[in-house]
């Protein structure tokens, strides 16, 4: 069942003795959890409704709370968050089997379950159940594009790709950068690229489309500035975000050049990519390195990342990485100038 019509359902007091909701994508089994914090009035609350967190959890209190009855309300909520964490929660299969009409118990397991246990699979058969997935990153384009234009507002295919890019398919951190942009797009309005690089990039002063423009045309000179400006601001510019983005990119590059004698439209599905003109961008990335320049941008990612974990390398500041990143991508590695 999708989280909107469980959402639905419980506006229309529709309940359910237990709701199971799991997965590896934590935004909709939140919006659920939330859903189900106004099941009940504030004044019934104090009585009948409470919350409780699987790492301090066990089963008997679960089963405790759920079995007791209401206090001057028709329903009793309880509400188990992060189930995952709890040592004996295959215990709860007693309860499971015999659920109080009285309560509705929501479980949130942020966890991928092994469906062949029996307190999974009698679950699956008795509660309401969530599966919550995580968006494939090919889809995330599409996903933003549907909410901004759910939420009254217009975007370019174009620029729900360069979200896409940007944030990932961590659909809570997504959805709370949409919403910023949002605040700064009145209805009706189109979300443009302007506004996601003043409210969604990476800084103020320089952004990843940037970075990533200046590397795909090889402009040393501002690659290497906006390197700095990032590894100079790492609380702002994470640098396992930045490594991330320029991986995925890079990716696609490699894949552009793999495929250059396909049109746009094409390419954009074999990059999985929502727009030909995006996917353009990358073939016009893809003619200014060969592949042994792309393997140097590998290479350099994967020391980079190593150089922040401290594998061979002590106290590695984030623009020392980036700039010796930077200088591999554009000079390759020192074995080969040593050539």
């Amino acid at each position: 069942m999708s989280h909107q019509t469980i959402i639905q359902d419980i506006r229309n007091k529709k309940f359910a003795p237990i709701y199971f909701l799991h997965g590896e994508e934590s935004y909709f089994i939140d919006q659920v959890m939330a859903a189900a914090n106004t099941i009940l009035p504030e004044a019934e609350k104090a009585f009948n409704q409470v919350t409780l967190y699987g790492k301090d959890t066990s089963f008997k209190q679960v089963v405790d709370q759920a079995a007791q009855y209401p206090m001057m309300s028709p329903h009793r909520v309880v509400i188990l968050k992060e189930a995952q964490f709890m040592s004996d929660f295959d215990k709860l299969l007693t309860y499971i089997e015999r659920p109080s009409p009285q309560t509705c118990l929501f479980i949130g397991y942020k966890k991928k379950i092994d469906g062949r246990k029996k307190v999974f699979s009698t679950l699956k058969k008795s509660a309401v159940v969530l599966h919550s997935e995580k968006i494939k990153d090919y889809k995330v384009a599409e996903w933003i594009s549907n909410y901004i234009r759910q939420q009254q507002r217009l975007i370019h295919p174009d620029n729900a790709q360069r979200l896409s890019d940007l944030l990932g398919n961590n659909l809570s951190k997504v959805i709370n950068e949409l919403d910023k942009l949002m605040v700064n797009t009145p209805k009706g309005d189109e979300v443009s690229e302007d506004k996601i690089l003043k409210n969604v990039g990476l800084s103020k002063d320089f952004n990843i489309f940037e970075f990533q423009n200046a590397i795909s045309n090889r402009d040393t000179g501002k690659a290497m500035m906006i390197a700095e400006y990032f590894g100079s601001n790492e609380k702002e510019n994470p640098l396992p975000m930045i490594l991330g983005s320029m991986y995925n990119y890079f990716s696609k590059v490699y894949t552009a050049k793999a495929n250059m004698g396909l049109d746009n439209k094409s390419l954009a599905m074999k990059l999985k990519v929502f727009s030909p003109t995006i996917a353009a961008t990358y073939k016009t990335a893809a003619q200014h390195y060969n592949v042994t320049q792309l393997k140097d941008a590998f290479s350099a990612l994967l020391e980079a990342d190593k150089a922040f974990k401290g594998v061979g390398r002590r106290n590695g500041k984030a623009k020392e990485i980036l700039q010796d990143m930077m200088f591999t991508i554009f000079y390759g590695s020192p074995s080969e100038l040593a050539i």
